[in-house]
């Protein structure tokens, strides 16, 4: 059965740049149509620790911002790699969410469920950067 979708929900990428785009601003009613019901997120710290955070808490989190009027988040991301295979996709992409904030690597997973992509798990990582050249 073919899930009725927007062109954006049709590609893992198209998923990935409207999370960036909407989660930046809050919008609570399409993350809640982005993210699978089951979706985590990872977060490894610089000290290797992981903090793990549910769907209904990252919705949570996103809604509490958006009612407090907090500053939209920056939209800066840069796509590093996008690996699509069947009904599995995963996304590298550099982000970076607050001006005084580093960038991360965000590796977000995503499942295809009758032709609609979904974010089912994020891991975030700090980004690391090449101080070599």
């Amino acid at each position: 059965m073919r899930l009725m979708s927007e062109t954006w929900q049709q590609s893992p990428r198209g998923v990935a740049e409207q999370l960036v785009a909407r989660g930046s601003v809050y919008d609570v009613g399409t993350m809640e149509r982005i993210y699978d019901e089951d979706q985590v997120l990872l977060f490894v710290e610089p000290n290797g620790s992981v903090r793990r955070a549910g769907r209904a808490e990252t919705i949570a989190l996103f809604r509490r911002w958006a009612e407090e009027g907090a500053d939209p988040l920056l939209t800066e991301a840069e796509f590093l790699h996008v690996d699509e295979h069947e009904d599995h996709a995963v996304i590298l992409l550099r982000r970076r969410m607050r001006a005084e904030e580093p960038s991360s690597l965000y590796e977000l997973r995503l499942r295809n469920h009758g032709g609609v992509w979904r974010v089912s798990g994020e891991t975030i990582t700090p980004w690391i950067p090449d101080d070599r050249s």
